[in-house]
């Protein structure tokens, strides 16, 4: 415990951004998980699971090579709980924009 405890008084530097960089993600993550319930209160939150490791990707994937910046929102039930794209059209509505 007494090597652990030096931390709280250890400069930070370049070997604490692997960490800073996952609680930066999992703050934004959060909050992003937090935005869409409040937006939609139709959708139980208790079927959504944020994520901040993107895991395995296409090679066209635009994204591929930094997965450290990405956040994944994604339904539990197969198939979706059906909330979530109605959800989305409407409140681009509400904001003036025309769904396609």
């Amino acid at each position: 415990m007494t090597g652990r405890a030096a931390t709280l008084w250890t400069p930070v530097d370049a070997s604490w951004e692997p960490w800073l960089r996952e609680w930066f993600a999992s703050t934004v993550a959060a909050a992003a998980l937090s935005a869409v319930l409040s937006l939609c209160p139709e959708i139980d939150g208790s079927g959504l699971v944020v994520d901040i490791d993107a895991g395995p990707s296409e090679l066209e994937d635009v994204c591929t090579g930094d997965a450290r910046h990405q956040v994944w929102i994604s339904e539990l039930a197969p198939g979706g709980n059906g909330c979530r794209e109605p959800s989305w059209l409407e409140n681009m509505e509400l904001c003036g924009k025309k769904a396609a």
